[in-house]
C-alpha cells in the first residue's frame, strides 16, 4: 500500500491534476507563520493552483488544496454571517468534485501511533470493502487517501457517496476523521509543501494510481441506504444507524450524521443558551474568558465548540480570543462556522479528555451531557439532583413519621403496664385510694404535648415563626433549592410535598452570586406560577 520510504519529493501539481476537477477556479488556503492569519485565494488552473501553494510554502507559510471545484472565483462582503455567505470556500459556492478521501489521524493521543499503523490499516480496510488502491499522502504524522475518479460528481450526488464512505469507515473501524470525509469544501495538505505544527516534515505521496469509475464504489451507496432506512420509524441512534455501538475513537467527536435526523435531534435538544452563563458554570469555558483566549489549542477549540451553539457566541468567541497573540478573525470565523457544521456542541467527555482533574470537580459531571445547557436563560439545566434531594426528604419524612409512631405506640404501652403495676400494689396497700397525681407529668421525648400548638408555614418543614436551615457542600444546589421554597411561600404551591399552609411575601439576602437570583427566580416563576411580578424582594439594583 505504502512503501516504507517514500519518495521525499513528488510533483504536486500531478497530484493535483489526478484528484482535482478538469475544470476550476480552485482554492489555496493559506495560513500565514507570523500572523497566523488565514486565508483564500482562487487560481483559473491547476499550474496556477499548484505556483500558489508552492509560493506560499517558500515563505514558511503553511498552504492547502481545496479538495473541490468552485463556481466563482469571488468572496462574500466583509462581515456576511456565516449562515449567508454563498462565495468562497463554502458548500454554497462548491460546484464539485472529482475524489473520495479519508483522514487518518496519528501521533500522541491520537488513533493510531504512527502512520505506519494507519497504512496497515488502510490495506485491511481496502481488503475487507472490496474498495481500490487509494493514492496516499504522508501528511506528517498521519495519512490521507484518495480515490481519484474518472468524472467529477456534483455536491448532491457526491455527499451521497462520501457519507456511505464515512459509514463504511466506522462499521469496518477504519478510523477516520468523521469531519472530513463527508465535507465538500475540506482543504488538506499537498503533496510537496511542509508540515510545520511540528517540526519541519515534508509531505509525501506514494504513486499516484486510478482515476477510477464510479461503479467501483456503489458498495458506499448500499451501505448509505442500509444506514437511513426509509421504513422505521422515526429518528435513529448512531448505535442504530451503524448496527453496534459507537467505536471508542468516535465516542466524543462530533459525527455528522450518517443520517439528517440527528442534527435535527440536537437542534430540538438545545435550547437559547448564553455565553456569560456558561462560564459562570463551567470552568473550562471560564478559563478561555478569564486568560483572555490564552490556553492551549485544542481547549480553546473545545470552547468555541460551545459557543458557537450560544446566542450570542460569536461576539463572546471573539472578544474572549483576542487577548491572545495569535489570535485572527478569520480563524475565530471559520472556527465557530466549522462547528455549526457539526452535530451539536462540545461535549462534557471531550474537555474531560482534555482536562479531567477540573471535570472531575464540577457539580454537573455525570449529570449533563455539554455545557451548553449551562447557559439557558432559567439560569440552571434541569437537574436530577434536585428532585433526588425533594425525594430523600420525603423518604426520610415518611421514616421518621413511621418511627415516631412506632416509639409512641411502645411508650403509651410502657407507660399502661408502668401505671397498672403502680395502681395494683397502692391498691393492695390503701384500697380506698386512687392513681397518684403529680402536679408536673412526666413526658417521653417524641410524645405530642396538647399544651403547645406550633403554627407551621411549610408543615412539617418551616415554622410560620422560627428559623430553617439548608444545609451541604458546594455545588449541591441549595441556593435553588431556598428560591424554589421562596416561590412556593409566594403562590402557595407545595414544597417537597409538604403543603404551604400561609402564602407571603419573601426577603432574599445574597451574600454571593446575586446577579444569578433574578434568573432562577425567572425560571421557577414560569415553571410553577407563570404570574408577571412576585412579592419578592432582593437588596440591590435587581430587586425583582
Amino acid at each position: 500500500m505504502l512503501s516504507p520510504d517514500p519518495p521525499k519529493d513528488h510533483t504536486g501539481c500531478a497530484f493535483l491534476a489526478l484528484v482535482l476537477p478538469q475544470k476550476g477556479p480552485y482554492v489555496a488556503f493559506i495560513v500565514e507563520k507570523a500572523s497566523k492569519r488565514k486565508y483564500v485565494k482562487f487560481a483559473s488552473t491547476i499550474q496556477e493552483l499548484w505556483e500558489l501553494i508552492k509560493a506560499a510554502d517558500s515563505a514558511d507559510h503553511t498552504a492547502y488544496h481545496a479538495c473541490a471545484g468552485y463556481k466563482e472565483a469571488r468572496y462574500d462582503p466583509r462581515g456576511t454571517p456565516p449562515a449567508q455567505r454563498q462565495y468562497g470556500r463554502t458548500k454554497n459556492n462548491a460546484r464539485c468534485s472529482k475524489a473520495f478521501w479519508v483522514d487518518l489521524d496519528a501521533g500522541p493521543e491520537k488513533p493510531y501511533p504512527d502512520w505506519k499503523a494507519a497504512a496497515y490499516a488502510l490495506a485491511e480496510f481496502c481488503k475487507a470493502t472490496g474498495l481500490p488502491r487509494p493514492v496516499v499522502v504522508r501528511s506528517g504524522f498521519g495519512l490521507h487517501a484518495y480515490w481519484p475518479l474518472l468524472h467529477s460528481l456534483d455536491p448532491e450526488r457526491w455527499i451521497r457517496y462520501a457519507r456511505g464512505l464515512k459509514a463504511l469507515c466506522v462499521k469496518h473501524d477504519l478510523k477516520a476523521d468523521p469531519t472530513r470525509t463527508a465535507d465538500i469544501t475540506s482543504v488538506l495538505r499537498t503533496p510537496g509543501t511542509h508540515h510545520r505544527k511540528s517540526g519541519n516534515r515534508l509531505v509525501q505521496c506514494n504513486e499516484l494510481v486510478g482515476p477510477y469509475d464510479l461503479m467501483q464504489f456503489e458498495i458506499l451507496l448500499s451501505v448509505s441506504s442500509d444506514a437511513s432506512d426509509p421504513t422505521s420509524d422515526g429518528p435513529r441512534s448512531i448505535e442504530d444507524e451503524l448496527g453496534r455501538p459507537i467505536p471508542p475513537y468516535l465516542q466524543n467527536r462530533p459525527y455528522e450524521g450518517v443520517n439528517e435526523t440527528l442534527s435535527r435531534s440536537f437542534s430540538k435538544t438545545f435550547e437559547r443558551s448564553f455565553a456569560e452563563l456558561i462560564a459562570e458554570h463551567c470552568e473550562q469555558v471560564r478559563a478561555l474568558r478569564d486568560n483572555k483566549g490564552k490556553i492551549s489549542e485544542p481547549k480553546w477549540y473545545a470552547c468555541l465548540g460551545v459557543l458557537a451553539f450560544a446566542e450570542d457566541g460569536e461576539q463572546v468567541a471573539h472578544a474572549w480570543s483576542s487577548g491572545d497573540e495569535r489570535y485572527t478573525i478569520e480563524e475565530t470565523r471559520e472556527r465557530l462556522d466549522r462547528a455549526r457544521q457539526l452535530s451539536g456542541a462540545t461535549t462534557c467527555t471531550r474537555f474531560h479528555q482534555l482536562d479531567s482533574e477540573v471535570c472531575e470537580c464540577c457539580p454537573w459531571w455525570g449529570k449533563i451531557k455539554s455545557p451548553i445547557v449551562l447557559g439557558r436563560q432559567q439560569g440552571q439545566p434541569h437537574c436530577e439532583s434536585t428532585d433526588r434531594i425533594r425525594a430523600e426528604v420525603r423518604d426520610e419524612e415518611r421514616t421518621q413519621d413511621q418511627k415516631n409512631r412506632r416509639d409512641h405506640h411502645n411508650q403509651n404501652h410502657q407507660q399502661e403496664q408502668t401505671s397498672q403495676t403502680e395502681q395494683e400494689q397502692q391498691g393492695s396497700s390503701d384500697p380506698g385510694s386512687g392513681p397518684a397525681q403529680s402536679a408536673f407529668p412526666l413526658r417521653w421525648h417524641g410524645e405530642e404535648n396538647p399544651n403547645i400548638v406550633r403554627n407551621w408555614l411549610v408543615k412539617p418543614l418551616l415554622p410560620e415563626t422560627g428559623a430553617g436551615l439548608i444545609s451541604g457542600q458546594w455545588g449541591t444546589a441549595k441556593t435553588f433549592i431556598a428560591i424554589d421554597l421562596s416561590v412556593c411561600v409566594m403562590t402557595g404551591h407545595s414544597f417537597a410535598g409538604c403543603p404551604v399552609k400561609r402564602k407571603g411575601g419573601v426577603l432574599f439576602i445574597a451574600a454571593e452570586g446575586a446577579s444569578e437570583t433574578p434568573i432562577r427566580l425567572h425560571g421557577l416563576l414560569e415553571t410553577k406560577s407563570p404570574i408577571t411580578r412576585a412579592s419578592f424582594r432582593s437588596p440591590g439594583p435587581r430587586a425583582a
